[in-house]
């Protein structure tokens, strides 16, 4: 879904129902909207690709909750918008630990490369060695 989703999603050609269904339908475009370069910058690194299952997920919710505001089920619509926006809160956020931590990992490397080499060959006996020298 996320894949073909590639032109601009605020543009429709008509749309009806009350000013809380509209404004409410809005919400779950603005919601795919913010999810789509998340979901493009999760894609090129593999630790990221719980976070692609992450987007996705979100998307079917912001899909749930468009039906729900179709059949005028506002509360569960605005329900499942709220918990689209947590939700990209927090895959924002592990996705940031996750791109820091591997920064800091991959720089850690280029600076203590013996210290790299020996958690990688013996994590478990080749610090008191480097420790202690």
């Amino acid at each position: 879904m996320l894949e073909e989703c590639t032109g601009d999603v605020t543009h429709f050609s008509s749309i009806k129902g009350t000013d809380a269904q509209i404004n409410l339908h809005e919400n779950f475009i603005n919601i795919v909207q913010k999810v789509q370069p998340l979901y493009r910058k999760t894609s090129t690194c593999l630790e990221m690709k719980p976070l692609r299952s992450n987007c996705k997920m979100i998307v079917k919710f912001a899909d749930n909750g468009v039906a729900a505001n179709k059949n005028g089920d506002l509360l569960l619509g605005a329900a499942l918008a709220e918990w689209c926006w947590e939700a990209i809160n927090c895959t924002q956020v592990i996705a940031q630990g996750v791109s820091d931590g591997l920064i800091t990992v991959v720089s850690g490397a280029y600076h203590h490369p013996v210290q790299a080499v020996g958690l990688v060959v013996a994590p478990n006996w080749c610090w008191p060695i480097i420790l202690f020298r």
